[in-house]
């Protein structure tokens, strides 16, 4: 089981280093620090640069200060300033030479996270009706014996997969498992107002969470548009089940406001983002086993989820989807609703002509040049900005061109 480390200010300032390694090392686990999240991101980001090979814990804020979850290490050994370094026994030790070769060579025979047994974990561990239910879907009579054929299983032994899949009680033994499913009054001010957590096999809580996302979104937002996403909001956590790395103790995180729905997925891809190809993600799952699971279940389409997303984008007259590379993983924001302008973006000048138009309903390039008292590549630099940033839109062509709020 991962490890929970609570640990003090000076420690965290001077040891952090040693504590992600150590952990990487071991099972992964989690340090509870006394710091505000932008503290301790930023004391993250500085101090793995002295981590080889590369490695990335993820923070999330908490109560009290903040958690920095580090993930069970799939390129060990780890070195922190040149030093392999390890928690057990509830410290921190240095790695033997031979506990490092060791490593070495088991690094090469240890297979994809979902791949792993579960240690402690029996078939009894496993939901018999998820069993037999799964067995029916592939229309076969010998569950077990399927189980094994598909990999699910292996020696009668339980994989991470089909844990996740049809565990009784997966959290029991992967606390990352869980689902945090957030309610924010905007993703602008990034407070949340209340927080469920989903517990409990795929195969039960995707539906769940599915019906419990659409619900949200429609006190909101058009019911109309958000039956019209239905399919594409359950390929999004679909794919986020099958995309996040499990090997951080970090929970899924889904979010969702007036705005739209978005999700944090712990982890980088596997393959790089496109730059300038909005709601591009690439299609190589971090956790084939249990991707190919989803789909034997009929929780996945067999086409790339990411497609279809983007297809159901542009049927329903969806206005963005933003895909950005963050500390620790993938923020994928998915806009239903209009997004609240974030003052603080625009400068003095934005600023005022976003009250200007509060009471008048157009402003020109030119009215805004006169208003300002700037030149005109100035003012068309400002105009487009704000387009560009979803406070104005642009209509007409040529000198009929207009400004308007965004609403």
């Amino acid at each position: 089981m991962p490890a929970m480390i609570e640990i003090g200010r000076d420690e965290v300032e001077k040891r952090l280093g040693e504590f992600i390694v150590a952990l990487a090392n071991a099972e992964g686990g989690v340090l509870q620090v006394p710091m505000d999240v932008s503290e301790a991101e930023k004391l993250t980001k500085e101090t793995v640069k002295m981590i080889e090979p590369d490695i990335m814990p993820v923070v999330m804020p908490v109560k009290i200060g903040c958690t920095i979850a580090v993930p069970d290490g799939v390129d060990k050994p780890y070195f922190f300033d040149g030093r392999p370094l390890i928690y057990r026994d509830g410290k921190v030790e240095r790695l033997s030479r031979k506990e490092v070769e060791r490593i070495i060579l088991e690094k090469w025979l240890v297979p994809s996270f979902d791949m792993r047994i579960v240690k402690g974990a029996s078939i009894e561990a496993l939901d018999q009706k998820l069993i037999e239910e799964f067995a029916a879907l592939n229309d076969v009579k010998w569950p077990l014996e399927f189980l094994e054929q598909v990999g699910l299983l292996r020696g009668g032994k339980v994989t991470v997969a089909a844990m996740l899949l049809m565990g009784s009680s997966p959290e029991s033994y992967l606390p990352q498992s869980e689902v945090y499913v957030k309610r924010f009054k905007s993703f602008v001010s990034n407070e949340f107002l209340t927080q469920s957590v989903f517990i409990g096999p795929i195969m039960v809580k995707l539906r769940q969470i599915v019906a419990y996302v659409l619900s949200e979104l429609s006190k909101d937002i058009e019911k109309q548009k958000v039956e019209c996403f239905r399919d594409a909001v359950e390929e999004l956590i679909v794919n986020a089940f099958a995309h996040r790395d499990y090997g951080i103790p970090a929970p899924l995180d889904v979010g969702i406001s007036s705005e739209g729905v978005r999700v944090f997925v712990p982890g980088a891809p596997k393959a790089d983002l496109k730059p300038g190809v909005p709601g591009y993600i690439p299609s190589i799952p971090r956790n084939p086993l249990l991707r190919r699971a989803l789909y034997l279940a009929k929780l996945a389409k067999p086409h790339p989820g990411w497609a279809l997303i983007n297809a159901k984008a542009k049927e329903c007259g969806i206005g963005n989807i933003e895909v950005s590379r963050v500390h620790g993983g993938l923020f994928i924001n998915i806009q239903l609703g209009r997004r609240p302008v974030d003052i603080s973006k625009l400068n003095l000048r934005q600023q005022k002509l976003y009250e200007y138009l509060k009471t008048h309903p157009v402003v020109t390039r030119r009215e805004y040049e006169k208003m300002m008292g700037i030149s005109e590549r100035t003012a068309r630099l400002d105009l487009e900005n704000m387009v560009k940033m979803g406070v104005l839109r642009r209509e007409g062509r040529g000198k009929q061109i207009r400004y308007r709020l965004n609403e």
